[in-house]
């Protein structure tokens, strides 16, 4: 019984320390490469550039959901190959630990991660994917409305729509009058509004 507590915590320990080598691999190229396309992106002028790691931040359980399952089937494989391309599983088996036992002492490991990965993709991600797309819809809005002129009649973001005011500050747009065509913009940023609907 002790020598097979001995070869399970082996195991256990080889498996999940090449799990989280392999996922923080994993991990790090995805996050190289979502950069590079945000960061395309950004150069395009289609997202701001200071908001890139904060997307990065929100879309990491998602990535994480699909990365998990795919690093813990890397490894069990690596792992038990390397075993059997060094007859090390042999000498294994003939302290009288079966196949079963190997199992077994990875439950506790497999199930834990099948929890994880379960409430990252059913909760956490899509709450978290949501967050981001909603910081950048608000920022690309945001960066559009500082694109409009003073004192001329521009075209509203995101709608048929048009509007004039006077000036702009820090707080938003002041003297605004607004019209619309069937479509509601975000009137926080604007002052003293009057609105024209058709």
């Amino acid at each position: 019984m002790h020598t097979s507590n001995i070869i399970s915590k082996h195991i256990n320990h080889k498996v999940f320390s090449s799990f989280i080598f392999i996922l923080l691999t994993m991990v790090g190229i995805l996050f190289i490469s979502r950069s590079v396309g945000y960061f395309e992106k950004s150069v395009a002028g289609q997202l701001d550039p200071n908001i890139i790691l904060n997307i990065l931040m929100l879309r990491l359980p998602d990535f994480l959901s699909f990365l998990i399952p795919f690093s813990i089937f890397i490894s069990l494989y690596l792992n038990f190959s390397n075993q059997y391309s060094s007859n090390e599983i042999y000498a294994i088996f003939n302290t009288g630990t079966s196949r079963l036992s190997i199992i077994s002492s990875l439950n506790k490991q497999l199930i834990l991660i099948l929890i994880s990965v379960l409430i990252l993709s059913v909760f956490i991600g899509p709450a978290t994917k949501q967050m981001s797309e909603e910081i950048q819809e608000l920022t690309s809005f945001e960066k559009k409305l500082l694109q409009l002129q003073p004192k001329i009649l521009n075209s509203v973001p995101g709608s048929a729509g048009k509007i004039y005011f006077d000036s702009m500050n820090q707080d938003g747009f002041t003297d605004v009058v607004l019209i619309l065509r069937g479509t509601a913009i975000q009137s926080e940023y604007f002052e003293s509004q009057s609105c024209i609907t058709s």
